[in-house]
């Protein structure tokens, strides 16, 4: 599997390197592999999910709801109607 560095994920989603390495503060993305070196690694995972919640706050999702986004499409136990049903709330509100 191919990995990137930070500075790589962050100029692929046109972020800055602190708010890569904030959603992992605040769990939002999974702590990083390391290399010998201690450099943090990403997968083609970690970038998906960087751009599904940069996605995601564009269309107006505070964080808290995307970690519940997030944790739906996690559970095995979710439907498809779980997330449909926040999309639409979201909706709603705005």
């Amino acid at each position: 599997m191919k990995t990137i560095t930070v500075g790589a994920l962050a100029k692929e989603t046109g972020i800055n390197i602190e708010t890569v390495r904030y959603y992992e503060n605040i769990k939002l993305l999974p702590k990083p592999m390391r290399k010998d070196s201690r450099y943090r690694v990403y997968d083609e995972n970690d970038l998906a999910r960087l751009k599904f919640i940069i996605r995601a706050k564009k269309l107006g999702f505070t964080l808290k709801e995307i970690r519940k986004l997030l944790s739906l499409k996690i559970d095995s136990h979710s439907m498809c109607g779980d997330i449909k049903k926040l999309a639409e709330e979201k909706v709603l509100k705005v």
